[in-house]
């Protein structure tokens, strides 16, 4: 028996509560050197304990994430 593809535009996507967005200005010098190249604007999402490492992104994308600090489907966090 196999089960149907969940309906990726109902699903309620949420970012976890330990993630953190966080603009690169403000950073420490220290730390900013070791991320490496930034550009204007960018944010770093980073998850405490987590496996993956801290991750640049630019700021439409850290805007998008945001969104999803409470449930919400993926058309729905785009629109907003």
């Amino acid at each position: 028996m196999t089960s149907a593809a969940p309906d990726i535009a109902q699903t309620r996507f949420i970012l976890p509560p330990d993630a953190k967005v966080l603009p690169v200005s403000g950073l420490s010098a220290r730390v900013r050197s070791r991320i490496g190249a930034q550009a204007e604007g960018q944010s770093v999402v980073t998850r405490q304990g987590f496996r993956v490492t801290t991750q640049l992104v630019p700021q439409p994308l850290a805007e998008l994430l945001d969104e999803f600090r409470t449930p919400s489907r993926l058309t729905d966090g785009v629109l907003r």
